[in-house]
Formats: structure tokens, C-alpha cells, sequence
């Protein structure tokens, strides 16, 4: 019998990374997540703290 992999669920994926799980919190124009990443350079995981804002070139722009 074949092992079947387990298939990763993720929310976003960029060149960067995977975005697993994100926590979201809008204060204003703000909005700060804790965000739990795959990446694909490093072939680990890692949590990220970051800020994005709504911008005039894109939607939720990464700032932090």
C-alpha cells in the first residue's frame, strides 16, 4: 500500500513563503497579524509579527 503525503493547508502563497495560519487585528486603517509561515528558501517555519495598510498601489501592503 502507497503512503499518501500529507497535503499541506495554507491560507496565501507568495514567492516568499506560505502563509499557514494568520490571527488578524483591524485597528483603523491597520491591520496587525501573527502569522504562522512556511519557507520555501529556508525549508522552515517560522511566526511572523507584521503591520499591513491599505495603500494606493495594493491591497494590504506588507509594512513590518
Amino acid at each position: 500500500m502507497a503512503k499518501k503525503e500529507k497535503e499541506e493547508l495554507f491560507e496565501k502563497e507568495t514567492k516568499y513563503c506560505k502563509i499557514i495560519r494568520s490571527v488578524e487585528l483591524k485597528d483603523g486603517d491597520e491591520l496587525f497579524a501573527l502569522e504562522k509561515i512556511y519557507i520555501k528558501a529556508l525549508d522552515r517555519y517560522e511566526i511572523r509579527l507584521c503591520l499591513y495598510r491599505d495603500c494606493n498601489d495594493i491591497f494590504r501592503k506588507l509594512i513590518l
